[in-house]
């Protein structure tokens, strides 16, 4: 008898590591690559520096040869911040953008065909600097916690991951991107970040942008990660929700 149970239950814990190993195989996430090191860190005890989305919006490229660095610049700064200032902003910089609309969130962690590697888990999110407009959006990004190893950041992302959700009423964060109907007015804290991944000579923002912002992103500069959002009074209450198709 007491065989039996043994073997039963040796049965049972091994469905539960293949179920369990099929589960992980299925979100397929883990840590990213292109300057990971970067995007998952940042000196956020640093008082931040209030910048307008306009400002964001019309920075410079990082390298003076257009969107496009060579690839022994990527392989120098992949694990480090650049320190060239542009326009009296550096990457690795603080800063606080206001009055942003946020107009996207999506989860990045469908399965990359592309390039056959793990997602992130990122919080893609698109903001611009009014309601209406969705095209030339602004990128900002939250890593997953999990792959975030300073605890002081970790904790920090953690918060205003809840925080982002709880403020646009999402329960469940769809890989393709909520579309935000009802754009949430708020300010959001984050590392001034170069996406050089995407660098591209035709379009200043590398092709990037889900839905209604159709690919057409206004830069490569980002905020990531950003480890906090504000709530901002709601100045557009009681206006008509926004198409999202």
């Amino acid at each position: 008898m007491n065989q039996l149970v043994a073997r039963a239950s040796l049965i049972l814990v091994l469905g539960a590591v293949t179920v369990l190993g099929t589960q992980g195989k299925d979100k397929n996430l883990g840590p990213g690559h292109d300057r990971w090191t970067v995007k998952t860190s940042a000196k956020s005890n640093e008082q931040p520096k209030k910048v307008t989305m306009a400002k964001l919006k019309a920075m410079d490229p990082l390298f003076a040869s257009g969107e496009k660095e060579s690839k022994a610049d990527r392989e120098k700064y992949d694990k480090k911040v650049h320190p060239k200032v542009i326009g009296g902003l550096h990457e690795g910089q603080i800063i606080t953008v206001q009055h942003a609309y946020v107009q996207l969130l999506a989860r990045e962690a469908a399965q990359n065909k592309t390039h056959n590697d793990y997602e992130d888990a990122d919080y893609h999110i698109q903001i611009n600097d009014t309601r209406d407009d969705r095209e030339g959006c602004y990128i900002v990004e939250m890593p997953d916690p999990q792959f975030v190893t300073d605890a002081t950041l970790k904790a920090k992302v953690t918060k205003a991951r809840a925080d982002i959700l709880k403020l646009l009423k999402i329960t469940k964060v769809s890989d393709s991107g909520n579309c935000i109907a009802h754009p949430v007015r708020m300010s959001l804290v984050g590392q001034l970040f170069w996406d050089s991944a995407h660098s591209s000579g035709t379009k200043p923002g590398g092709g990037r942008g889900k839905k209604q912002c159709k690919q057409d992103a206004a830069t490569l500069w980002e905020l990531h990660p950003v480890f906090q959002v504000i709530a901002e009074p709601n100045t557009e209450a009681g206006k008509p929700a926004l198409s999202c198709k």
